[in-house]
C-alpha cells in the first residue's frame, strides 16, 4: 500500500503540468487583426485539447456592439469550436470567447479583425488574450 502511495506521488510530481494545464488556443479563423477581403462563414477555434463549448462561448460583435454570430458548436473531439456567421457588411468586429478546459478552468480571449477595412480596436477589445480564471 505504502508503495503504492509512493508510486502515485512521485509520477504526480514528474508530470504536473499535464494534469493541470489549462486550454490554449493553437488556430484562429479568421486571424487576429486580419483584413478580410470577403465575409468569413464562422469563427473557428482550434485548441490543444478538448474543452467543453457552452451556449453563449463565442460571440462575434459588429462595430455597434451587436451580436452577429450564431450558436457555437464543438468537434474533433472537443478540440475545435465553430460559430457559424450571416453575411457580414464592410466593417470591423471583435470576437470574445470563452470554454471550459478539462481541469474545469475558464479560458477566455478576445481579439479584432476588419471586413474590407482594418481590424481597428473592436468594442473595448485588445489584441489576442487568453486567460485562465479559477
Amino acid at each position: 500500500m505504502k508503495r503504492a502511495a509512493a508510486v502515485a506521488a512521485v509520477a504526480a510530481l514528474a508530470f504536473p503540468a499535464g494534469a493541470a494545464a489549462h486550454a490554449s488556443v493553437t488556430h484562429l479563423s479568421p486571424g487576429a487583426r486580419a483584413e478580410l477581403r470577403d465575409s468569413p462563414r464562422a469563427i473557428e477555434l482550434r485548441f490543444d485539447q478538448p474543452v467543453t463549448v457552452l451556449p453563449n462561448a463565442v460571440r462575434l460583435y459588429d462595430a455597434h456592439g451587436r451580436i452577429v454570430s450564431l450558436r457555437p458548436r464543438s468537434y474533433d473531439g472537443g478540440r475545435g469550436v465553430l460559430a457559424p456567421v450571416r453575411r457580414l457588411p464592410t466593417g470591423a468586429y471583435t470576437v470574445r470567447w470563452q470554454a471550459v478546459s478539462g481541469d474545469g478552468h475558464v479560458v477566455s480571449g478576445v481579439y479584432t479583425f476588419g471586413v474590407r477595412v482594418p481590424a481597428g480596436e473592436g468594442r473595448a477589445a485588445r489584441p489576442v488574450e487568453t486567460r485562465a480564471r479559477r
